[in-house]
């Protein structure tokens, strides 16, 4: 049932090169009605995340927000360890658009720990550089290289209650 979802929600990747983001944004909007109600977890988050950063280029900074915390927490909810890093550091890409560098510095901070502790890299070296060197002269090296290590600090449940704005931890990093 979930195999068309998903080559939909994977054909918005040709779209949005194809600089349509209305049709990409329509396929992944077809995706998640017929996802809904199913148990495809993974593609729901996909779909979310995809959402997401459609919204993000296109400078809907708070959709995007929206969208990437729906994924997180389906992803919290899955348990993907690797997909809740890829969100954290998508989140704080978010977060600096919105002008919140030093949240976004203890997001980046937080999925730099996670990605440590799983063996794996940043899947999207240009984003992670941008967002990083944004934060860093916002906040300065100092505040920032203090924002990541508070990040880095945090558990993962920490660190999801972070991005999605769920902790006293956020109220904090926005200060």
């Amino acid at each position: 049932i979930a195999a068309r979802p998903r080559s939909r929600l994977l054909s918005f990747l040709g779209c949005y090169s194809a600089r349509d983001a209305y049709e990409a944004r329509a396929l992944i909007v077809e995706s998640m009605a017929c996802l809904e109600g199913t148990q495809d977890v993974w593609a729901r988050s996909v779909a979310y995340q995809r959402l997401g950063h459609v919204e993000w280029l296109e400078g809907n900074w708070h959709a995007a927000r929206a969208g990437k915390r729906t994924a997180l927490r389906l992803r919290r909810d899955a348990g993907h360890r690797p997909g809740i890093a890829w969100l954290l550091e998508e989140i704080a890409w978010v977060e600096v658009s919105l002008g919140e560098h030093g949240l976004a510095a203890e997001l980046l901070g937080a999925a730099e720990a996670l990605r440590q502790a799983l063996s794996t890299t940043v899947r999207n070296r240009r984003g992670h550089q941008d967002a990083v060197e944004q934060a860093r002269i916002r906040l300065g090296e100092n505040r920032y290289r203090r924002a990541v290590d508070r990040g880095a600090s945090l558990t993962v449940e920490q660190a999801i209650a972070l991005a999605l704005g769920e902790s006293d931890l956020a109220a904090a990093a926005a200060t």
